[in-house]
């Protein structure tokens, strides 16, 4: 009858639907596994890659020798991009240095596509527009002996010195050797810190980043949202931090990503104000 086959109709739709929400998950969760392996470890809370403070790190139980502003914690010494920021001053007899944690290590020559770090005391030099790291008396030690040994070797021993690089996104294969622009590692100075210098509110989690094509809002959510929450989660500051995200831009821009055009730039800036919030 007209009703029975109705009823087979859309009993159809309705299984064409399920297992069409079936192949939607296994591909989010497809995507989630692959692109996870390529990041790194805003007036709103992001902001352009030349538009940086100078920092340092925001663990204080980690750092416990700062001297802290003379002013209230509610009253910053300034604003970036509507972050506070504090003024700090090391001790005379106590420098800072940096420290890493790394995951991902597989002991290959392409090790940076896959590891992620966690930084502490990642500071960036406002003169140079570059990120640093102030190696300690220790880490300086190693670091030295690594020089002495061979290149295989100090790769093996990557996890534990400051000799490692990553990547600063997702790569996308038809870059061919043009992803080595992602290629990343801070500067590395061979002593520790002295002096002043500005920091990010305690509550944030400063996150530089590449974006794969955030124009498009599948890329923005797969590729980009999805691998830093990942990161976030991983070295447990999904609950803990507010992140403050900071675009990485290539000095000459990869094919078909936010700077390859001007009118993708203004899409990629566009969608990340949108759908910023759900992060």
């Amino acid at each position: 009858s007209n009703d029975h086959k109705k009823l087979i109709r859309e009993s159809s739709k309705s299984m064409l639907l399920k297992i069409f929400i079936l192949l939607l998950l296994i591909d989010i969760f497809s995507h989630f596994a692959f692109f996870a392996k390529f990041m790194n470890s805003n007036e709103e809370l992001w902001t352009e890659a030349n538009d940086i403070p100078n920092t340092a790190g925001a663990h204080d139980d980690l750092v416990p020798h700062r001297k802290k502003s003379t002013q209230n914690k509610n009253k910053p010494d300034g604003h970036f991009n509507g972050i506070k920021i504090y003024h700090r001053e090391t001790i005379h007899d106590q420098p800072m240095h940096s420290t890493l944690h790394c995951v991902g290590e597989n002991f290959q020559e392409d090790a940076w596509l896959y590891r992620s770090c966690e930084f502490r005391n990642l500071c960036f030099d406002t003169e140079k527009k570059k990120f640093a790291l102030f190696q300690s008396p220790e880490e300086k030690k190693l670091s030295d002996r690594l020089h002495q040994v061979d290149q295989q070797l100090m790769s093996a021993a990557s996890s534990s010195a400051m000799n490692i690089s990553v990547s600063l996104g997702g790569i996308n294969l038809k870059w061919r050797t043009d992803h080595l622009r992602l290629k990343w590692f801070p500067e590395i100075i061979p002593h520790e810190f002295s002096g002043e210098y500005y920091e990010l509110d305690d509550d944030y989690l400063l996150v530089p980043f590449h974006s794969f094509n955030a124009y498009n809002p599948g890329h923005l959510f797969w590729d980009d949202f999805l691998p830093i929450f990942t990161l976030a989660t991983m070295f447990r500051h999904d609950k803990s931090k507010k992140l403050f995200l900071m675009r990485f831009i290539p000095e000459i821009p990869l094919w078909a990503t936010c700077d390859s055009k001007d009118f993708r730039k203004k899409r990629c800036f566009n969608m990340l104000q949108k759908f910023l919030p759900l992060m």
